[in-house]
């Protein structure tokens, strides 16, 4: 089972790849990787989502 400090760690590594997806989107706007890193960012803040809620119950 994973602790309230795991958590946030975990919140905390996915927001930096969130950063990361959104620099590697930035740096090739003309092509098809955008939309890649964009699906990335998407589901990382879904996963963020789900991870806060495990915290608050």
């Amino acid at each position: 089972m994973m602790g309230r400090q795991d958590i946030e760690k975990l919140i905390a590594d996915i927001q930096q790849e969130q950063i990361q997806a959104a620099l590697n989107a930035s740096d090739r706007p003309e092509s098809e990787e955008v939309y890649k890193e964009i699906g990335r960012a998407k589901g990382l803040a879904y996963v963020i989502g789900l991870l806060k809620e495990k915290l608050h119950s």
